[in-house]
């Protein structure tokens, strides 16, 4: 959806229009465009799904890091 919601915002340079456009296409739209839209939705969830992961594993890095640092500079 934000990709698609990108694309059209360039085109248009009006968020609230793209965002407009989007929602008549997601009410009004035959099936296939309704399809293609969730299909979007569906990818940007994994993506954000993907990006938490990405940011635990950091933070777990991180503290492992800092962890070993303190051993480190004890000895």
């Amino acid at each position: 959806m934000w990709k698609l919601l990108t694309l059209i915002t360039s085109i248009l340079e009006n968020p609230k229009i793209a965002l407009r456009i989007i929602k008549l296409l997601e009410k009004y739209g035959n099936s296939k465009i309704k399809a293609i839209l969730q299909s979007i939705k569906d990818i940007e969830h994994q993506l954000a799904q993907i990006q938490y992961y990405l940011n635990m594993d950091h933070i777990h890095i991180q503290k492992y890091i800092f962890k070993f640092d303190k051993q480190w500079n004890q000895q």
